[in-house]
């Protein structure tokens, strides 16, 4: 599976034009969290933050700029951890329990099985995360044309079950994302989640 996620993959589909060029629309989609989540108490410049399915760290990257200094990646591409700024940012092996304030999963558990997803929750111990998953309208297919090419998208589903899978996982759901660089479509979920209790 590593082997799909290399340079080829990161400039072609969703990255045609080069996923490194992206560097300012993940500076900007890291402002646009931060300033929503700070403003409403849900994220501090303290905290513990993890980009699971980092690529080349530039979402982290984006919080380090704001004063961010926990910041953590994983990623099971070797092409793309290579380009990571290890000097910035820990990248690390998924280990027993290790706790964060917030976790990312951008674009990342369309790729995963619901078991391999359940893994990782029941291996980390965060109280939030914030996902942005390509989804299904009708239950069958990707509702985006661009989310049907990628062949390593292997989860399909409504957003109604992917709530349902996430309140077995222990989480409830606070809001959905209506931002400029992050925001909930008929064909993308985004949102985030926090703790039950």
């Amino acid at each position: 599976m590593k082997n799909l996620y290399d340079e080829n993959y990161f400039n072609s589909g969703n990255y045609i034009g080069g996923y490194l060029g992206r560097s300012e629309r993940y500076k900007r989609l890291s402002e646009e969290i931060y300033f929503l989540l700070r403003d409403v108490f849900l994220l501090d410049k303290d905290d513990n933050i993890l980009d699971y399915g980092c690529a080349a760290g530039l979402l982290l990257d984006g919080f380090k700029e704001l004063g961010f200094e926990k910041t953590f990646g994983y990623d099971i591409s070797e092409w793309a951890l290579d380009q990571v700024d290890k000097d910035s940012h820990h990248i690390i092996e998924l280990e027993e329990k290790q706790k964060f304030e917030m976790v990312f999963f951008l674009d990342v558990l369309e790729h995963m099985t619901d078991s391999d997803i359940c893994d990782v929750f029941n291996k980390l111990n965060f109280e939030k995360f914030i996902v942005r998953i390509p989804c299904s309208t009708d239950g069958k297919t990707f509702h985006l044309p661009q989310s049907r090419l990628d062949k390593t998208h292997i989860n399909c589903k409504i957003k109604k079950d992917w709530i349902a899978l996430f309140d077995k996982l222990g989480y409830e759901l606070v809001f959905r994302f209506n931002l400029h660089q992050i925001y909930d479509t008929d064909g993308v979920f985004c949102a985030l989640f926090k703790l039950k209790g």
